[in-house]
């Protein structure tokens, strides 16, 4: 009986399902990013060309959205807005705040695309590429507890640039700087999201070393280190605060004897580091604790030094230069254009 009940139930159920209408997609979400194909201001047609050209989204507001949903019982309209939400994160639920000051005239508008275009693009290769760039006159975050200005924020889906620092010079050392810094910022969170075995090569090199002391691998190093931190160590603090103050020229400065005595005791720190691999300098004689934390030093060498110059100062320290190449690499591999 049981098993006549359960069969009855199933076949109305079979029944009902196959009277349904078949579940089907109700069409492409709107994607907010785009412009759309009727829109002829001129931003939305220099925002869409950019998109055309580039495969990136351009934005001058982080309002992608702001629609009526309805009304309340008063009759008052009830609005919804989206955001670019730029320090949302699929890691973490500590949001960031920011504030933004938005770029005003058209002609500015063109100016920064033109900055992106000339100095920003052309190193970024598809795969590093962010889905959109925010181009806004000022741009801040909210840091311990003030506001604070900003270069740049890349975010989970955008990257924020902060035009003021460069559409207001012609200095193409003020343009390298700045890109040097967004770079190295792209660069470095590309990498962490790596299979970590790509790594395994460089790594290998100074594994046995992280975590460690030099006086773990150099047995007379506290000999050094008690010379200069017990002798020389606050008549070289009062020399560089003289200096830094302007009390003193950099002759005197350099002519200092505790100054001197600095200088080689940083070469022989120096020395240490650069035979085991590493171009992170501790004057304390500590060995970096993560590989990810030396891979960092050598892609701030790799965006600041050129080549050239640095193989040369690391001519003697064959690790290094290895240990250099093999980074660089990784980022070209990536899909940095240098």
């Amino acid at each position: 009986m049981d098993k006549i009940f359960y069969l009855i139930i199933f076949s109305l159920l079979l029944g009902a399902c196959s009277k349904e209408d078949s579940l089907e997609p109700t069409g492409e979400r709107d994607d907010y990013f785009s412009v759309s194909e009727n829109a002829t201001d001129p931003e939305s047609v220099i925002k869409r060309k950019f998109y055309e050209d580039h495969g990136v989204h351009v934005l001058f507001n982080d309002t992608l959205r702001h629609e009526q949903r309805g009304t309340y019982a008063d009759g008052t309209p009830y609005w919804y807005t989206e955001t670019i939400d730029l320090g949302y994160s699929l890691r973490s639920d500590d949001g960031k705040d920011f504030q933004f000051e938005y770029i005003n005239t058209q002609t500015t508008k063109e100016e920064a695309i033109k900055f992106v275009e000339d100095y920003i693009l052309p190193h970024l290769g598809k795969s590093v590429r962010p889905y959109s760039f925010l181009l806004v006159d000022n741009l801040s975050d909210w840091y311990r507890k003030k506001w604070r200005t900003i270069d740049y924020y890349e975010g989970e889906r955008c990257l924020a640039l902060n035009m003021k620092p460069v559409l207001g010079t012609e200095d193409e050392q003020a343009y390298s700087n700045y890109c040097t810094t967004i770079f190295q910022s792209i660069v470095t969170n590309k990498m962490e999201k790596l299979d970590k075995a790509i790594f395994d090569e460089f790594n290998a090199f100074s594994d046995e070393y992280y975590w460690y002391d030099y006086v773990d691998f150099y047995e007379d190093f506290y000999d050094y280190y008690d010379d200069f931190y017990d002798n020389y160590k606050d008549d070289y603090d009062d020399a560089k605060d003289a200096y830094e103050a302007g009390e003193i020229n950099e002759e005197e400065y350099l002519q200092n004897e505790a100054v001197q005595a600095y200088n080689e005791y940083y070469a022989y720190c120096k020395q240490i580091a650069n035979e085991c691999g590493f171009i992170s300098v501790s004057t304390r004689g500590w060995f970096p604790s993560y590989a990810s934390d030396d891979r960092d030093t050598y892609v701030k060498a790799i965006f600041n030094t050129p080549e050239e110059e640095f193989m040369e100062e690391y001519k003697d320290y064959p690790i290094v230069r290895t240990k250099y190449s093999l980074i660089k690499k990784i980022i070209s591999d990536m899909g940095f254009v240098f």
